[in-house]
């Protein structure tokens, strides 16, 4: 009975613009991250560790970082494990791939890249496995990453597909991003598919064919959600999968009204509930301002930044209409004479859905005008 940990989009050497002076810290999270990953093979007593693509971010990376991986590919040597991995979009097999310069498979017997186009299966006899999968050969591409094959090219009992890619969905995936179909999957007839490049897990299951994206183990994006995990998988008649917990940041957000808030020692009261130190928290301030309550965002942030690992606070509150007065906006400036002309609007109005729908224009304009950014 085949057993194997799945994981993608590790994205070690990541350079985290928007982190900000988190940056290195979370960079140094995602050796952490990796390292636990290994344990965590080594823990459950798997017998692959199965990398969907994109274990670095970019080809071109620092030697420490190299000999870093190769450190944790020792561990699973010594442990009887074996890795397999496909190159991904960012550390694809071009020309100057990090696979082909480093050769990590002559290195250490355990480990399996897939870094030629022309070969697209491995056999594991012992195991009487097959891994299929084949590695994308530049950052984009408009044909599919799953390996076409018939029901009579099985070569042995287990058979698992790896594929780094996304999945058809309108509004959700593009065309030149490795487009995988949904009948793929259900034809595949594999007894898995190991996918990445979503940095969300995610179940994309078709027919009695099981299809995960693992996600990326560890945030790699400020307002990423469902990722920190990796999967453990169990291939003994139905396959069994098993989301384990891997990663040590948390990502949430939370909308304040300031309709239902009293003063600012109750605001901060709300952005700190639940606080924690991995917690990377998007705060969204809504509802009507009032000049009794003034949030000054950056204020606000540089004063709770430290109950936090990350903190974003956006007002997107609307002044209240009684409170926007002509004569605090000169007539000769853009908004001043965007007030007075939705003032008039709103006195003409002949019905209370025409005054309605005047008055949320002016609360809209004048927040877009003084630079507030306006989620609907």
């Amino acid at each position: 009975m085949p057993k194997l940990i799945h994981a993608a989009d590790v994205h070690l050497g990541a350079k985290f613009l928007s982190f900000g002076e988190k940056a290195n810290q979370q960079r140094e999270q995602l050796k952490k991250t990796f390292e636990n990953i290994i344990n965590k093979a080594v823990e459950e007593k798997a017998d692959f560790l199965l990398i969907a693509g994109d274990l670095f971010d970019a080809n071109r990376v620092h030697q420490s970082l190299v000999d870093f991986v190769k450190t944790q590919f020792k561990k699973l040597k010594e442990n009887d494990i074996q890795a397999v991995i496909i190159p991904g979009t960012h550390d694809c097999l071009s020309p100057d791939s990090v696979y082909l310069r480093e050769g990590f498979a002559k290195e250490f017997p355990n480990v399996h890249v897939f870094n030629d186009p022309a070969v697209n299966f491995k056999i594991f006899e012992e195991f009487d496995l097959t891994i299929w999968a084949k590695p994308n050969v530049s950052n984009k591409s408009t044909k599919s990453p799953v390996v076409k094959l018939e029901p009579k090219d099985k070569k042995t009992k287990y058979n698992i597909l790896m594929a780094h890619g996304s999945l058809q969905i309108p509004g959700k995936s593009s065309a030149d991003a490795y487009p995988i179909a949904f009948e793929e999957i259900a034809y595949s007839g594999m007894d898995y598919v190991a996918l990445g490049d979503w940095h969300s897990m995610a179940d994309y299951s078709r027919g009695s064919v099981k299809a995960f994206y693992s996600g990326s183990p560890e945030i790699i994006d400020l307002d990423q959600k469902g990722s920190g995990y990796v999967l453990l998988v169990e291939i003994a008649g139905e396959t069994k999968i098993s989301p384990l917990k891997i990663g040590s940041r948390e990502v949430d957000e939370l909308d304040i009204s300031l309709d239902e808030i009293q003063d600012g020692s109750e605001l901060r009261e709300m952005i700190l509930k639940g606080n924690a130190p991995n917690l990377i928290r998007t705060v969204n301030i809504k509802g009507f301002s009032d000049p009794e309550l003034a949030v000054i965002p950056d204020e606000l942030e540089e004063e709770l930044q430290d109950k936090f690992f990350i903190l974003r606070i956006n007002d997107v509150s609307h002044p209240k209409i009684e409170l926007i007065e002509e004569k605090n906006y000169p007539p000769e400036t853009v908004i001043g004479r965007f007030i007075r002309l939705m003032k008039e609007r709103i006195g003409a109005a002949t019905t209370e859905e025409e005054k309605r729908i005047a008055e949320e224009a002016l609360r809209i304009g004048v927040a877009e005008l003084e630079g507030k950014e306006v989620i609907e």
